[in-house]
């Protein structure tokens, strides 16, 4: 069966207001306030011994590319406030992973 529409694509970051400000000059725009400027409780889900969801408090937002709140694509971008985010190091161009 094929993938008829994406959700969103959900990315880390460091420091929200920057990757928004990142992002709009590309033209996304802010779709959905997720404690963008007040950071919100996640609950935490297990997903199995070695993976959870949620947890801690982050500020965040979903930005889209369009109008259409089904049909546009989207990003949820999210800023952990506790635990605090640690950014990673520059990746070299060979190692397996997003790299843009």
């Amino acid at each position: 069966m094929p993938i008829l529409n994406l959700v969103h694509v959900n990315l880390h970051v460091a420091d929200l207001e920057r990757s928004i400000d990142f992002y709009g000059r590309m033209g996304w725009k802010v779709m959905h306030d997720l404690g963008r400027h007040e950071p919100m409780e996640l609950e935490r889900v297990p997903l199995g011994d070695a993976l959870e969801h949620g947890g801690g408090r982050a500020k965040g937002v979903v930005l889209s590319l369009g109008d259409d709140p089904r049909a546009s694509t989207k990003l949820e971008i999210m800023e952990y406030v506790d635990p605090p985010p640690t950014p990673k190091p520059f990746k070299p161009r060979n190692e397996a992973g997003v790299h843009r």
